[in-house]
Formats: C-alpha cells, sequence, structure tokens
C-alpha cells in the first residue's frame, strides 16, 4: 500500500526521509489506521524491518526480541535495586557492548571526574564548599 512512497528516490536516503516525515506519516498512518496492532505487527514481522510494538516502559523486561538479542543489561541502582535496563541497540565485531553496570550515587565519582579535568584540591574544595559540585 505504499508503492509509492517505495518508488520516490528523492527519500532513499534516510536523512531525505527525516526530511520528509510531514509528507510519510500522514501516508503511514492512513494505511495503518484500518487494522489492529497484531495485523500491523503481523504484516511487519519477518519483513526484516527493525520494529518494536510500542507500548509502556515495563513490557520490555518481557519483549521477547529484547530477550533474544541480548538487549537487556543488568544493572544496580544506587539504593541497592537490581534491574535490567536496554542496551545500546549497536553490534561491534558481532556482539553488544555490555559490562554489568552499577549506578554511581549522584557525587560519587565528582573528585575523579574534577581531577581527570585538571582541577586542582583547593579549586574542587572551594567547588564543593560553595554548593556548585556535589561529593559523596
Amino acid at each position: 500500500g505504499l508503492d509509492k512512497l517505495w518508488a520516490d528516490d528523492s527519500i532513499r536516503k534516510n536523512n531525505d526521509r527525516v526530511l520528509a516525515r510531514d509528507r510519510i506519516i500522514p501516508q503511514i498512518r492512513e494505511l495503518i489506521s484500518g487494522f489492529t496492532r497484531a495485523e500491523v505487527v503481523a504484516k511487519l514481522d519477518g519483513t526484516g524491518l527493525p520494529f518494536a510494538p510500542i507500548g509502556r516502559p515495563e513490557e520490555m523486561f518481557d519483549d521477547p526480541h529484547l530477550a533474544a538479542s541480548k538487549g537487556l543489561e543488568p544493572v544496580m541502582l544506587d539504593d541497592g535495586t537490581e534491574t535490567r535496563l536496554p542496551t545500546m541497540p549497536i553490534l561491534m565485531n558481532g556482539k553488544r557492548p555490555s559490562a554489568r553496570a552499577i549506578m554511581p550515587q549522584p557525587g560519587a565519582d565528582s573528585q575523579t571526574v574534577l581531577n581527570a579535568l585538571g582541577y586542582g584540591s583547593d579549586e574542587i574544595e572551594t567547588l564543593v564548599s560553595t554548593g556548585d559540585v556535589g561529593i559523596t
């Protein structure tokens, strides 16, 4: 149902499609408005087109695609809660970059970061004492 868009050479490149969104999106919206969500998913599934049904954030934990692609990574929040969050959607040497992450407390690495930026002890102390930087 989108043959005219498919044949349009002016939108072959992604950047051109982004610039033409005001023209493209209404055509897609009109086409899919007659389908149920399940019908749209069924039509897209297996086409090779990357897609995911849009739902609530908590639905990602049971998403088959994220599970199969190892798209969720264990993370420990600052309060000790363990959860999983989406990884970067890229592959390097056929693998997703990954590392078990522990979210630092806000300000936990301020000293290290400021030292790496070349700030001296006195400057850091001033930033902390004025409240411009927090350190935990």
